[in-house]
């Protein structure tokens, strides 16, 4: 076990079909991620919009909001709204599982100080989160 401080906070009505904090360990363990504090909520479209309007003045809906405390040691919360993950998992033919995955995947490496601002950064991190994945398959 990593020296790495993980919530889970599972505010949704969606069932996680995995657990989420062995699978968060087993990212940072394979990031080799030494120390840090990583809080994941897990919620509504209501409370996505909350969050996206209340603290980055966005009124959309999206599937993952990252926010990065500290860099060192690496803090953070992330906000997953489980229904736009199905959602999204049901138009591009993904399961559930592998969609809520790519995205927990996906806030690690914000809190790692990755961006996805420009379509040569979003490439990069989808293959990042893509080999991760491939290499993780099994756990959680």
């Amino acid at each position: 076990m990593s020296p790495v401080h993980i919530v889970i906070n599972d505010l949704s009505e969606i069932a996680v079909p995995f657990d989420p904090e062995s699978y968060l360990r087993a990212v940072v363990d394979a990031l080799e991620i030494e120390a840090g504090s990583f809080e994941y909520s897990f919620v509504d479209k209501p409370t996505i919009l909350d969050v996206n309007q209340t603290y980055l003045g966005h009124d959309y809906v999206t599937d993952i909001i990252t926010f990065p405390l500290d860099s060192d040691p690496i803090q953070g919360d992330v906000y997953i709204c489980l229904d736009e993950v199905q959602d999204n998992a049901t138009d591009l033919g993904h399961s559930f599982e592998f969609e809520l995955k790519i995205v927990m995947i996906h806030g690690v490496l914000h809190l790692l100080g990755y961006t996805d601002y420009t379509d040569e950064d979003r490439a990069e991190m989808d293959r990042m989160q893509l080999e991760l994945f491939n290499r993780l398959v099994g756990c959680g």
